[in-house]
């Protein structure tokens, strides 16, 4: 599996220089390697209980 870093690099090209960004639901209890790429506005969004990461930083 690729490194979910240079994934991100290439799903947007570029670091934005914007407050967009996608983040990825975080989650060392899940099986499997799927990560559902989701635009998001706001880093410390939370969906269903998950923490998030972005870039390798965790957010709550």
């Amino acid at each position: 599996m690729r490194d979910i870093s240079s994934m991100l690099v290439e799903q947007m090209g570029s670091l934005p220089t914007h407050i967009c960004c996608l983040c990825i639901p975080f989650d060392p209890q899940a099986e499997g390697s799927e990560f559902d790429l989701i635009e998001c506005i706001n880093p410390t969004y939370v969906h269903r209980g998950k923490k998030w990461t972005i870039f390798g930083s965790r957010y709550l």
